[in-house]
C-alpha cells in the first residue's frame, strides 16, 4: 500500500521536539603561562537513536530533520570553587563539536572576554549551526579551547552541560 501525497504532507507537519542534554567533566590545569592556549578534546558516547525512540517508538535517527544547540553552561561545584582560580581567569573560551559521522569541527559557543561570574557561566551559543549530520552518530567529540589572561595555581574543575534540540518527523 502506498501513501497518498497528502498523507506524506501530514507526516511532515507532525514534528517532535526532542531535547538532548550531554554533560561532561572538564579540567583546566594550572595556568603558568598566559601566552599558551589551552586545548583539550573529550569523547562522549551517547545513543541518540534511543533518545529519539523514547519520545516516540516509531522514530529514530532516520526521522531526524534538524538539530541545533540551545545552551551551554559551565559550572564549578562548591567543592572545587576557589576565589582566584576560576572561570574569570579565562579571557577567551570556545567549545566545538565533531562526531564519527561528521568530523568537521563546528563551533557551538565562544566568548572573547573574561566571564563575569567565577563559578557558573552560560555561554552564548551558535544558534545558526545546523548539527543534524552530527547526530547520526553515537560517538561525539567536544573540543574546549581557552586562553587565560592571568595565571592560576590550581586545577579548575567543573561540568559542562550542553543542551540540544532535535526535531524529528514521522
Amino acid at each position: 500500500m502506498s501513501m497518498l501525497p497528502s498523507c506524506n504532507k501530514v507526516k511532515d507537519i507532525v514534528k517532535f521536539n526532542i531535547p538532548v542534554t550531554m554533560e561532561y567533566d572538564f579540567i583546566i590545569p594550572p595556568i603558568g603561562d598566559t601566552t599558551q592556549a589551552i586545548d583539550a578534546v573529550v569523547d562522549i558516547n551517547y545513543n541518540v537513536d534511543s533518545v529519539i525512540k523514547s519520545t516516540n517508538e516509531k522514530l529514530g535517527v532516520g526521522n531526524l530533520k534538524s538539530a541545533g544547540i540551545s545552551s551551554v553552561i559551565l559550572n564549578i561545584p562548591p567543592e572545587n570553587q576557589d576565589a582566584n582560580d576560576n572561570l574569570t581567569a579565562l579571557s577567551a573560551l570556545s567549545l566545538a563539536l565533531s562526531s564519527d559521522q561528521n568530523q568537521n569541527w563546528v563551533t557551538l559557543c565562544s566568548i572573547t572576554e573574561p566571564p563575569m561570574q567565577p563559578f557558573t557561566v552560560s555561554l552564548p551559543v551558535n544558534k545558526d549551526a545546523d548539527l543534524t549530520s552530527y547526530f547520526t552518530s553515537d560517538s561525539f567529540h567536544f573540543r574546549i579551547g581557552a586562553k587565560a589572561h592571568r595565571t592560576t595555581s590550581k586545577l579548575i574543575q567543573g561540568t559542562a552541560t550542553i543542551k540540544f534540540i532535535m526535531v524529528a518527523t514521522l
